[in-house]
């Protein structure tokens, strides 16, 4: 069975993102996995959805103990008891998660992940060395980021009816600000900026963007596009 690995939002309800899976689990044969961050554990964004990279005092944590560095061996682990034939998983965050995808997928380049999708994500690390980290890559561990990225099949999902600048838990300040008012402005956004940057360096883009028509803020209802993308719709060549 294929490996999904479901990345929860602000709330931490694991649970529930693993059930908003269950039936597209039925129809695809997968197995689902939805790590709990636990508050208690990772107690705010700083320790989730910016990979727990530096303590509240801005100091540099060691890699292993990034949130980041967890996901590949939870795959390991899995792969190993389920007896997997799959060498590669599938991921997929939304609200939270989704910051904690795109920023996974920068940081921790060397990853099992077959496709990505960050769904709805509040806002963004830019892909820019002249901005400052959690907004940008300087003063980051990475500095700058590896041209591989952009060969990495990454989707960035965005719900259309996400686009409210007063949604409750959207980050208002003027950097997150730089990158519009709302998610579904960030989303474009995000990737016509790293678009941009790939076309300037001059390195393949095959990242995408896709829009949910109908759909807001809905981790649930944004995850049935994702199983259609990640197996039906046939976006990338393996």
């Amino acid at each position: 069975m294929r490996i999904v690995i479901v990345m929860p939002g602000l709330n931490r309800n694991a649970d529930e993102y693993r059930d908003a899976w269950l039936e597209l689990a039925n129809e695809y044969r997968l197995l689902i996995i939805a790590p709990q961050f636990s508050t208690e554990y990772y107690p705010d964004s700083r320790c989730y959805n910016l990979g727990n990279m530096f303590d509240s005092d801005g100091k540099l944590i060691p890699e292993e103990k990034w949130s980041f560095s967890i996901i590949d061996p939870l795959f390991d682990f899995v792969k190993k008891n389920t007896k997997s034939k799959f060498s590669k998983y599938f991921l997929f965050g939304h609200s939270a998660g989704a910051q904690f995808v795109s920023r996974f997928m920068i940081f921790k380049p060397d990853n099992k992940v077959a496709v990505a999708i960050t769904a709805n994500a509040g806002w963004y690390t830019l892909l820019d060395n002249g901005m400052n980290f959690p907004y940008g890559l300087a003063q980051s561990p990475l500095h700058t980021f590896s041209l591989s990225l952009f060969q990495k099949k990454i989707i960035i999902l965005l719900g259309e009816e996400d686009c409210h600048p007063d949604s409750p838990n959207l980050r208002r300040c003027p950097e997150a600000d730089a990158q519009g008012l709302h998610r579904l402005e960030r989303g474009f956004y995000f990737f016509n900026q790293s678009k941009l940057l790939a076309k300037k360096l001059k390195t393949p883009f095959v990242w995408k963007i896709k829009t949910v028509p109908n759909v807001g803020h809905d981790g649930a209802l944004m995850a049935k596009t994702a199983a259609k993308l990640f197996f039906d719709d046939a976006l990338f060549s393996f």
